[in-house]
């Protein structure tokens, strides 16, 4: 979620973004590309772009130990060719940041990269709004959706008890955790 001053319009916001998932998909395993923020929330402006990722992996030469990220030697490259300059300090293996060149040093593109066992909570708290993501991690008994005997933690992982608990996609966890499904535009 952004502070930047420049905001562009929906329409324009999800073109970029489309560009821009378009030249990602094939550094991400299929499906799990996918705008989040205003952008998802269809926000008449848009204020930086933010993207949920599973990026593939080259093959390695040692049994279970991941070869290149596919995702980073792409960023790698387009920075190298001007199509993105570096935010300043990253979030490691999770979070990367970026400025659109053709866009100043106002407008953000920002990368969460996650995993299977993450996606469904990080997609939802990635989308917003940022009173919506609040709520998914606050327990019922605090103005919140989460259950009091769960917690989130690991990395956008629910915990009840000692067991970790496993959702089929982001509709799951808004289901499950909200009683019903609610639609991106409606968590502003």
């Amino acid at each position: 979620m952004s502070k930047s001053t420049l905001r562009l319009p929906l329409s324009r916001a999800a073109n970029l973004a489309e560009r821009i998932i378009d030249g990602l998909s094939a550094v991400c395993e299929p499906g799990y590309c996918i705008a989040a923020g205003s952008l998802r929330r269809c926000r008449p402006e848009v204020g930086d772009i933010e993207l949920v990722v599973i990026p593939r992996f080259a093959a390695s030469l040692l049994p279970d130990v991941p070869g290149a990220s596919l995702l980073e030697l792409t960023l790698n490259d387009w920075i190298g060719e001007g199509r993105l300059l570096s935010a300043g300090k990253n979030g490691g293996n999770v979070l990367k940041k970026y400025y659109l060149p053709t866009l100043g040093y106002d407008f953000k593109l920002e990368i969460n990269i996650s995993d299977p066992s993450r996606w469904p909570v990080e997609l939802a708290i990635k989308t917003g709004s940022a009173d919506f993501s609040r709520k998914l991690v606050t327990h019922r008994a605090h103005g919140g959706f989460l259950p009091g005997h769960c917690r989130i933690r690991d990395g956008w992982q629910v915990w009840e008890g000692d067991s970790r608990r496993s959702f089929e996609g982001e509709r799951g966890f808004i289901e499950w955790i909200c009683g019903k499904w609610i639609e991106p535009k409606d968590r502003n």
